[in-house]
């Protein structure tokens, strides 16, 4: 992008600043724990291109209302898997035939257990990208942008998986 050399430094910034947010990626966060949310918000706050647009928890007791999340334009929901949150339960079977939405779970013992039966259900229900439990925040950022630009992000095991159950 070029500014304009006779701008002043307030307005570049203003420029910048529109410009970036613009093409930003735009994330919601869903976990479990609001503070989990909290601290991944922390680590991509540094990111210039990503932008997080809310965090969602299943902490209250009740689950997410999938058309909440929607109203903040998100291109790709975070989630973390488990038994007392799981936004999987909102999807409606043709949600992805009228909505670009991605979703990259975050990878724990309990969802290794459950993609074991339910992998291709997953990613039918748009789930395209699964951290791995060892990931960290280098891996997270690397993951938001990959999906971000149209790829599938698995770890080998879980591909393997994938295609062994086909």
């Amino acid at each position: 992008m070029v500014i304009n050399p006779y701008l002043s430094n307030i307005e570049k910034n203003v420029v910048n600043t529109l410009y970036y947010r613009k093409m930003a990626l735009r994330v919601a966060i869903g976990c479990n724990n609001y503070l989990f949310g909290e601290g991944l918000k922390t680590l991509l706050a540094d990111e210039r291109d990503i932008d997080i647009v809310g965090i969602f928890n299943g902490g209250s007791g009740s689950l997410p209302n999938l058309e909440e999340i929607l109203k903040l334009a998100p291109d790709i929901i975070l989630a973390d898997y488990s038994s007392d949150f799981n936004i999987f339960l909102n999807i409606p079977p043709n949600f992805l035939k009228t909505n670009s939405l991605k979703i990259i779970l975050i990878g724990d013992r309990t969802l290794r257990l459950i993609a074991d039966r339910q992998l291709k259900e997953l990613i039918l229900k748009g789930v395209v990208g699964i951290l791995p439990p060892s990931a960290d925040s280098e891996l997270l950022k690397k993951a938001l942008k990959a999906v971000f630009s149209g790829e599938l992000w698995l770890d080998r095991a879980t591909l393997m998986k994938l295609l062994a159950s086909m």
